[in-house]
């Protein structure tokens, strides 16, 4: 074979080869499937996924940052987390809001193929509420009032679209309580009615606008709260657990019926209340507080996440754990038990399960990942949760990653979008109807 033969064909074996795929080769997320991601993770990025945290402003944990401090950039850089939650310290003006998300999102996204975050808040619209230049509506039970369960879409459209301007892309809304004691402290007119069918219908057509946005696709995703009810109760679980006698028959004539409704019709997420049912959970837990033993709530309960969530009421969307910071957990329980708890139990998400920084998230996150590798935490059910929550972002886009492109023009058309005299409109016409 001549020289020029041999090089010919040398080089044609090299573009050959380089034109193969190679064993190693990385795809990216957005090329991947939600079950392809899972296969992908190491048991400490799949825990992370399972985490949805609060901004932290400081050592001593405290929450309410504005801006996305060094300590909160690391944090996001460190782990691919399900998400984070803001609350109404963290927005104080549409601007500041949009810079912020775009600042956590682009934090995540610097770790190439991590899935963009959920960012989550409570804008449920009357006495909670979160975007500072938001339209809030005059609450759930006025909206009910009106007789027109269409003027619960239109507030979820006008409140969804906004959301979703500002870069909120989940919202702890509706809320499908029964309000059924009239001595509860903390549901009140947040709820629809007392009337369980009420407030079935009513949140069906919430949810279905927060979903849809104002004029069509554009919303956010929706978590029902707090199943399994907080409307039959007389404490706060900030501040204590509460406690529903019911039997689970009483239950499913009463509480369970809104939730069931909003399953049937496609419900996202839903969180899970931190509420002790003792005719249905029996089990206890010596409080690490004083010794004494106290019930399992409904955030911890395989019987009522894994039994009558997902088996009896066939709910296949991503439960999320109302925040186990809340006193009711937290002074209880020792943090590393509850996470142990709530994921053998079925949650998917723990919502604010410690508060600090970078320090300890990562000592939790250890932690937890200990707990599964001794077989402590069921593997299986780490693996079936990050599944749900990977499902759940591939629906939404967000194993895309996150484009920053054009966050001037989008902050722009978020200034004038959010709190603009038509929606302002809308909101007065419903309060007149109400």
């Amino acid at each position: 074979m001549s020289m020029k033969k041999y090089i010919a064909k040398l080089l044609l074996a090299v573009m050959i080869l380089t034109m193969l795929p190679l064993g190693e080769t990385k795809v990216s997320a957005k090329e991947m499937s939600a079950q392809a991601v899972l296969n992908s993770m190491t048991t400490e990025e799949k825990v992370a996924q399972m985490l949805m945290v609060a901004l932290p402003t400081g050592a001593d944990g405290a929450v309410g940052a504005t801006e996305l401090s060094e300590d909160a950039r690391n944090m996001f850089l460190s782990y691919g987390l399900a998400g984070v939650i803001l609350y109404r310290d963290n927005l104080t003006a549409t601007g500041q809001s949009v810079g912020l998300i775009n600042d956590i999102q682009k934090a995540n996204d610097s770790i190439e193929n991590r899935p963009a975050l959920f960012v989550a808040t409570d804008h449920e619209g009357g006495l909670v509420w979160r975007l500072p230049s938001g339209i809030k509506f005059s609450g759930n039970m006025a909206i009910a009032a009106t007789g027109d369960t269409l003027n619960a879409t239109k507030a979820g459209q006008v409140m969804g679209a906004e959301l979703a301007k500002t870069g909120f892309n989940v919202d702890f809304a509706p809320v499908t309580d029964v309000n059924s004691n009239p001595s509860n402290p903390v549901i009140g007119t947040r709820a629809f009615s007392d009337d369980p069918a009420t407030v079935a219908s009513y949140s069906v057509a919430m949810m279905k606008g927060l979903s849809s946005g104002e004029g069509g696709p554009g919303g956010v995703l929706t978590s029902l709260k707090h199943f399994p009810g907080h409307g039959d109760t007389t404490l706060d679980n900030q501040t204590g657990f509460v406690v529903v006698g019911k039997s689970y028959d009483e239950l499913r004539q009463n509480e369970l019926v809104p939730f069931q409704a909003c399953i049937d019709a496609g419900c996202d997420m839903i969180m899970a209340g931190h509420i002790c049912l003792p005719a249905i959970e029996t089990s206890s837990y010596v409080s690490i507080k004083d010794g004494n033993p106290v019930s399992v709530p409904a955030s911890l309960s395989q019987t009522v996440l894994t039994g009558i969530l997902r088996t009896d009421m066939h709910f296949n969307g991503v439960i999320i754990t109302d925040a186990l910071s809340m006193g009711a957990v937290a002074e209880n329980f020792s943090a590393q038990d509850a996470a142990r708890l709530a994921i053998n139990a079925g949650a998917d998400i723990l919502l604010q399960p410690v508060t600090g920084g970078l320090g300890a998230l990562s000592d939790y996150i250890s932690g937890v990942v200990s707990q599964v590798e001794s077989g402590q935490i069921d593997v299986g059910k780490v693996d079936a949760a990050v599944l749900r929550i990977l499902k759940l972002k591939e629906k939404r886009g967000l194993l895309d990653g996150y484009a920053d492109s054009g966050i001037k023009e989008r902050t722009e058309n978020a200034a004038e979008f959010i709190g603009s005299k038509a929606h302002k409109d809308a909101e007065w016409q419903l309060a007149k109807k109400s």
